[in-house]
C-alpha cells in the first residue's frame, strides 16, 4: 500500500508543478471526479496529499474558486466539513485551512 502512495504522491507533485506553470490547468484540476473521489478516501495519507494539493492550487490562483461550477464546490466543501468533524486531527487542520482560504478567495 505504501508504494501507492509513493507513486500517488509522485503524480500529485507533478500536477502540480504542470499547475504551477500553466494555471488555466487549476480549474480542470479542482473540477476533476477523480479529485473528489481521491479526497473522499477513507486513508489519512491520501486525503492529507490531496488536501494539500487542493491548498497549493487555490493559493496559486485564489480566484479559481469563482470558476468552480456550484455542485462541484458543494461537494467540495461538503467534505472539507466532513474531515473536519472526523478523528484525524491532521486533516482537520488541513480543512480548516482550505475552507478559510476558500472563504477569502475574490
Amino acid at each position: 500500500f505504501n508504494g501507492n502512495l509513493d507513486h500517488f504522491k509522485v503524480v500529485s507533485n507533478a500536477l502540480l508543478r504542470i499547475c504551477s506553470v500553466h494555471n488555466l490547468c487549476i480549474p480542470r484540476v479542482l473540477q476533476s471526479p477523480y479529485l473528489l473521489h481521491s479526497l473522499v478516501s477513507d486513508h489519512q495519507s491520501y486525503s492529507l496529499n490531496i488536501l494539500s494539493l487542493l491548498h497549493e492550487l487555490v493559493k496559486q490562483d485564489k480566484q479559481v474558486i469563482g470558476t468552480i461550477p456550484i455542485d462541484t464546490l458543494q461537494s467540495l466543501l461538503d467534505e472539507l466539513v466532513f474531515k473536519i468533524g472526523g478523528t484525524e486531527k491532521e486533516l482537520g487542520i488541513l480543512s480548516l485551512r482550505l475552507l478559510a482560504l476558500f472563504s477569502s478567495g475574490d
